[in-house]
């Protein structure tokens, strides 16, 4: 009678005979899938590879999971990908440590209502009852990515600005966000002023962040309410804040003490390369409906310089010396690297109570950029001729890596006319997937 071969020893042999048959082979002993293949680098180099044991070598089963992670030195950028290791113990694909594993929505949210909860009886459910402007993004000094976002109302019925909050990081790719947590733990102003103050004659509009030699600045704009003024508000100028870790919150400096006067408003956008800050102001003669932007850079100091044209660059320049290098719309836009073509930036912005969201590209900061191009159409309510969007944002950090085409941009919202009664949803701000050609 033939005695019974253990299951353990008869998968060692069936190892050893498909070693000897089989270049590539999967094999499933207990619990566990396996690829059997031959190891050039260590055929070539049995020393370096542990010796030749004679054996296949054993890898995990194809295909390798991808893996996203992003840069240690700024969480509001663009995910990229990293290959999994094979962990031999398990014989699993184990993303690196920092790196999570790579999904994508099985339903692109193509154009939605970031952070609405449809799920009411009456209207949004969730903790906000309206977000409407621009969703600016802030990356801090601990490593998190905070979108801050204009105004809000919440639940309750307050209303609130500068909202800073958290999105889940390790979300699918082409998801609308929907959860949050707010930084320092509930809904609140995110703003402080340096000395202290509460002058409820002031309002701050947080324009965007960035970091450069290991610190957080922001840009923001001061505002004082004045009745006589344009939409109720006069222009302060523009300044650069900072993160503040203990109290959670961005600190900035009050109407005495303004960084930039409003001839230079550096505050419309900010981009960061090699040692130098650019940010551009949009307070000079435009065309229809658009200003014209002078450009600065900050070294990791804040020094400052003028873009003077022809290459040049002043520390002492004054702002009529300052050279136009594009066209804008109020008050916020997006400079970024175009991942479609790592070689160009891409400036996407809206114009002055426009409906589209429109773009421009040039090989450095200070141009020459290439004539305006649409974009995208913006989505804007049905029944309101007068409705316009504003103030886009691109959100690298929701950049899906594996599709370097598609671009991800939000907008505020808003109407000349009369808003449409009983739909804060008409008004919310919108996010969209925008897949070029």
């Amino acid at each position: 009678m033939a005695q019974a071969t253990p299951p353990q020893l008869s998968c060692a042999r069936s190892l050893l005979v498909l070693g000897t048959l089989l270049t590539i082979s999967t094999l499933a002993c207990g619990s566990r899938t396996a690829v059997l293949l031959g190891d050039p680098a260590a055929d070539a180099n049995p020393e370096q590879a542990g010796g030749d044991t004679g054996l296949p070598h054993i890898t995990c089963a194809p295909p390798a999971k991808q893996c996203v992670t992003r840069d240690a030195t700024d969480p509001c950028a663009r995910a990229r990908l990293v290959p999994a290791t094979c962990d031999s113990s398990t014989l699993t694909w184990t993303c690196p440590v920092g790196a999570w594993p790579y999904a994508r929505a099985a339903e692109l949210a193509g154009d939605c209502l970031p952070l609405y909860d449809a799920s009411g009886p009456s209207g949004p459910s969730g903790p906000f009852r309206s977000v409407q402007g621009s969703l600016s993004r802030v990356p801090t000094d601990d490593g998190r990515c905070l979108w801050v976002a204009e105004s809000v109302q919440l639940a309750s019925g307050q209303s609130l600005r500068n909202v800073a909050f958290e999105l889940d990081p390790h979300t699918a790719f082409g998801t609308c966000p929907r959860s949050v947590a707010f930084s320092g733990g509930s809904a609140r102003d995110s703003v402080v002023f340096s000395d202290g103050g509460a002058d409820p004659t002031l309002l701050v509009q947080i324009t965007g962040g960035y970091r450069i030699g290991g610190k957080t600045r922001v840009t923001y704009r001061l505002f004082r309410l004045d009745a006589g003024a344009v939409f109720g508000l006069a222009e302060l100028g523009t300044g650069l804040g900072y993160w503040d870790a203990t109290s959670q919150r961005i600190v900035v400096f009050g109407a005495e003490r303004p960084r930039f006067e409003t001839d230079l408003d550096f505050g419309n956008a900010s981009w960061v390369e090699g040692n130098y800050a650019y940010l551009w102001g949009c307070n000079a003669p435009g065309h229809f409906l658009t200003e014209g932007c002078l450009l600065a850079r900050l070294d990791a100091k804040d020094g400052l310089e003028l873009f003077t044209g022809n290459n040049q660059w002043s520390a002492n320049a004054e702002a009529s010396a300052g050279a136009i290098v594009f066209d804008d719309g109020p008050w916020i836009s997006s400079v970024t690297r175009d991942f479609a073509d790592s070689t160009q930036l891409l400036h996407v912005f809206a114009g002055g109570f426009g409906d589209e969201l429109r773009m421009q590209h040039a090989t450095q900061a200070q141009g020459p950029w290439t004539q305006a191009a649409a974009l995208a159409p913006c989505s804007l309510p049905a029944g309101d001729s007068k409705a316009y969007c504003a103030g886009p944002i691109v959100h690298e950090e929701l950049a899906d890596p594996m599709r370097p085409s598609e671009l991800v941009v939000s907008y505020g919202r808003g109407t000349t006319g009369p808003a449409i009664d009983g739909r804060p949803e008409a008004y919310w701000s919108r996010i969209a997937w925008i897949a070029r050609k």
